[in-house]
Parts: structure tokens; sequence; C-alpha cells
């Protein structure tokens, strides 16, 4: 990370230079590179801050799944086929756990959950990461974040948020690290999306 920031910081020297002398202001050099550094770094200060705003978040989710005796009886009544879940076939899972580590603690719950009732399931697996999941993220946003269910259900459906800065960073080092070929493919990808979005036909069949 060190290196990768050094390697920046040049790149961002070079920028500083080439705009002085387009602007022919060579004095103020130093100033601008003074300033493109400061929001470098300034981004990079709040995509960390983005991150951990998220795990703390994560964190609140997983004791709330975890502690909770309400959802624990709410979950268990899903197993036995007394409730119908909230999320069941209506799309894709979404994932509110910032840390793999995270998610795996709130699988192994679930999966506990599950082998304590005692239910006989053709794919367990499936059944905690697309029934039991769900069902206790949903619940335990609207715990959480003291929302109804309903409200609940949009927050899930939007995914987790990632601040802009996070954005350009990953655009940043994704270039960096893409091999030509890579980048040929994304480009005519791209091209390729375009056109398809300015054809009417494609546009009906959406």
């Amino acid at each position: 990370m060190a290196l990768a920031r050094s390697s920046l910081n040049w790149e961002w020297t070079l920028f500083s230079v080439q705009c002085a002398k387009r602007l022919g202001h060579t004095m103020h050099l130093f100033h601008i590179y003074k300033a493109t550094r400061f929001l470098w770094l300034n981004m990079e200060e709040r995509a960390q801050q983005a991150e951990q705003k998220r795990i703390l978040a994560s964190e609140l989710l997983l004791t709330f799944i975890t502690q909770d005796e309400c959802l624990r009886q709410h979950l268990q009544a899903v197993i036995a086929g007394k409730l119908t879940p909230s999320w069941a076939s209506k799309g894709r899972v979404r994932i509110f756990l910032e840390k793999e580590d995270q998610l795996d603690r709130v699988m192994s719950f679930l999966a506990s959950l599950l082998e304590a009732q005692g239910t006989k399931c053709h794919d367990q697996v499936a059944f905690v990461m697309d029934v039991l999941l769900p069902e206790a993220t949903l619940h335990a946003i609207a715990g959480v974040h003291a929302v109804s269910l309903h409200r609940a259900t949009e927050i899930y459906e939007c995914g987790l948020q990632y601040d802009y800065s996070e954005k350009q960073l990953f655009a940043h080092y994704a270039s960096k690290n893409m091999s030509k070929e890579a980048e040929q493919k994304m480009l005519t990808y791209k091209e390729q999306l375009q056109r398809a979005l300015e054809s009417k036909d494609f546009v009906q069949m959406l």
C-alpha cells in the first residue's frame, strides 16, 4: 500500500507539472502539487472511513441476528413451515455483511438453528443462504434502524452502498493493474453496451 501511495504521489507530481506548464504559472507548481496531493489523500481517508462505517453497521446486524430472541423465534417458525419468509423467491440475495468472518458467523448461527429444529432439508446450504439469511437480514435491518419491514425491504433491495471515493480508488487501481488485452476487451464491451442502449429494439426488450 505504501508503494502504491508513493507511485500515486509521483503521478500527482507529474500532473501538477503539466497543469503548471499549461497555465504558465511555474512559481505556483508547489501549491498545485500540494492541492492535488491533498485531494487524493483526502479521498483515501474518506474511503477508509466509509469502509469502517460499513463494518460497524455489519457488526450491529450480526449482533441483532444472533442475539435477538424475537428474531430467533421468527426464524424457527420459518424453519418449521409455520411462517412464510418475507423474501422467498423475490429475487437475488443481497449480502449486507462487510467482512467474510461476519458472514461466516451468521451462516454458522443460522445453520445451527436449522440443525436444532431437526427439519429435513434437501439442500441445507441453499435453504440457509436463500431463505434464512435474507429473512434474518431484513428483520435485523428493521430492528437496528427502527424502520418498518417494508422500508427494510427497500433498503435491502438497494444493497450495500459505497462512497464515491471508494469507486474512484477502485477504478484507479483496477486500471493500473489491468492488462492491455483486458482493457481493450473492457472498451469493446462498453461500446457494445452503448450501441445496445441506443437501439430501440433492445430497450423494448428490457
